[in-house]
């Protein structure tokens, strides 16, 4: 039996196993630097993705929102205490069609973080009018006396001027009946409460409009300067 085991030794092919872990060297190193480049070039191309979908989120919401933002006031409503006047209702759809969040995430800026703020200052702003609405409305279902006095209050609780309240309210005087009805209303610790809280948030889509509307200017600056240079070189 140890004679055929011998044998068999004796007969099987030799291996040079000298070269075995240059080779094995070579391999690892060969397949790293192929395994880098692959990455390198996922990035490369991942990163161009991302700049089209960038460009593609600041051409929805760009030029038109800078449009929106540098009209005049839409006509008011002063009758009625609605969630948000026409212009923030348009400046709203308009960024909530941008996919903002994700354009946030993939190329984070100072538009965009203003952009987020703004929309969450609309946001606040619709339910506070909300609020408002329903605290006015419950008002005159219990306590007005006078017919018109909650309407003549709301109106200048949106801010009508003068002009409008003696046209709207051609009988509302100093002491006159839906005059001190009116302020009644207002002096109502609910209907207090919210006016003030809506007046807040007025205030604060105002002031991040104004914010927004500059970066928009910037970004559109920037990009004439950007192209001009550019088109010099």
């Amino acid at each position: 039996m140890r004679d055929v085991l011998d044998w068999f030794m004796w007969a099987m092919p030799k291996s040079d196993w000298s070269s075995f872990i240059p080779d094995l060297i070579v391999g690892v190193m060969t397949g790293a630097v192929v395994g880098l480049v692959l990455l390198m070039v996922e990035r490369r191309v991942a990163e161009g993705r991302r700049r089209v979908e960038v460009r593609l989120r600041r051409r929805r919401i760009v030029q038109p929102l800078l449009l929106v933002l540098q009209r005049p006031e839409y006509a008011r409503n002063f009758d009625t205490v609605s969630p948000i006047n026409r212009k923030w209702q348009r400046a709203l759809s308009i960024i909530e069609g941008s996919e903002l969040d994700s354009w946030h995430e993939l190329e984070p800026t100072d538009l965009t973080s203003a952009l987020l703020r703004f929309r969450s200052a609309i946001w606040d702003l619709r339910e506070d009018a909300d609020d408002l609405g329903q605290a006015i409305a419950r008002w005159r279902a219990i306590h007005e006396r006078v017919e018109g006095a909650s309407e003549f209050a709301t109106a200048r609780i949106l801010g009508a001027n003068e002009q409008y309240l003696r046209e709207r309210f051609p009988t509302a005087r100093v002491a006159s009946p839906v005059v001190v009805d009116s302020d009644r209303m207002r002096e109502n610790r609910l209907v207090k409460r919210h006016e003030r809280k809506h007046r807040k948030a007025a205030r604060r889509v105002d002031r991040m409009a104004g914010v927004v509307l500059d970066e928009l200017v910037e970004l559109i600056r920037d990009g004439k300067a950007s192209r001009g240079i550019a088109n010099a070189s």
